[in-house]
């Protein structure tokens, strides 16, 4: 078994990590996808990252690709709405599309709202 939400050094990541998606590209380079709260203290405030491994899933380097944190107590659940069940990502020739939902722009209750945001990746 291999942890894919690692820090710099290659340790597991702290905190929650959640809702993954994992593809492979023609090339056999695995890339992953998950919400993650290793950044805040409070273990609330989330962000979206991405992992990438060339060796096979024995190393993952991760990054954030949000640009921005945000709460799901003020976007979804003091609203009652519901944060979703996946992100996901996909990887075809020379190209990674990762995809997820973000409550920063949220007007909070009684309207939970999220926004689907991606950051397309050209791959040399």
């Amino acid at each position: 078994m291999t942890t894919v939400s690692v820090t710099g050094t290659g340790a597991p990541a702290p905190r929650d990590q959640f809702l993954p998606w994992m593809d492979v590209d023609p090339e056999g380079n695995l890339h992953a996808i998950w919400f993650d709260n290793r950044n805040d203290p409070g273990n609330v405030l989330i962000q979206t990252f991405q992992g990438d491994s060339t060796d096979g899933g024995t190393t993952w380097a991760n990054r954030n690709i949000s640009s921005s944190v945000w709460n799901p107590n003020t976007s979804f659940f003091s609203s009652g709405a519901f944060a979703g069940d996946y992100n996901g990502i996909a990887s075809p020739e020379g190209v990674i599309y990762p995809i997820w939902t973000d409550g920063r722009n949220s007007p909070g209750p009684p309207n939970g709202d999220t926004d689907i945001w991606t950051n397309v990746e050209f791959v040399p």
